[in-house]
């Protein structure tokens, strides 16, 4: 029974640190929405390139973020799509070498 207790309670002390870090933003507000900006601009830009990783880890940032910057982000991978419909891939090109480090 004591080292059911024990272990009980070593687990917690070492899962609850983990806990606490895996759901507090592992990125600033700012590096989440350029992120995002730049996934866009790939997903744009190179359609057949595999961004199924770099989708599932923005999504689980998302969580973790406050609402008003995922709808922030939100609004502006929408607004890059939106602009891919209606400029050249050129300006396209360059508006991400603006945004994003290359």
């Amino acid at each position: 029974m004591r080292f059911a207790l024990i272990a009980t309670t070593a687990a917690a002390a070492a899962i609850i640190p983990f806990a606490l870090h895996v759901s507090q933003p592992q990125m600033t507000s700012d590096q989440f929405v350029g992120a995002v900006r730049c996934a866009a601009y790939e997903i744009v830009l190179n359609p057949t390139t595999e961004t199924s990783a770099a989708r599932y880890r923005l999504n689980a940032e998302a969580r973790r973020q406050p609402a008003s910057v995922t709808v922030q982000a939100h609004a502006e991978a929408s607004t890059i799509a939106h602009q891919a419909q209606a400029e050249s891939v050129g300006e396209l090109g360059a508006a991400r070498a603006a945004a994003c480090a290359l």
